[in-house]
């Protein structure tokens, strides 16, 4: 069964919220061969089974803290994880 995808055990040492933790595993989820993930905000809102503002409001806690870049290219954020 090839159906996984890896994350750092780091990760659940970061002491960050339920929230913040389940997003940022879900970005390591979307992330492409090039370490990049682009869902929306609805969509990370969907999986992460949370608000569409506290999957904005956590994307930016994300980035505050440094643990994910954020850039606009067109109209798609593209996330980085750090």
């Amino acid at each position: 069964m090839d159906n996984y995808f890896r994350v750092p055990n780091s990760v659940f040492d970061l002491g960050v919220s339920t929230s913040a933790l389940v997003v940022l595993i879900y970005l390591y989820r979307c992330q492409n061969n090039k370490s990049e993930a682009f869902p929306s905000y609805n969509t990370i809102a969907k999986k992460c089974n949370i608000e569409r503002r506290t999957a904005i409001r956590v994307i930016n806690s994300l980035i505050d803290t440094g643990l994910i870049r954020k850039k606009l290219i067109g109209r798609v954020n593209h996330y980085r994880i750090n």
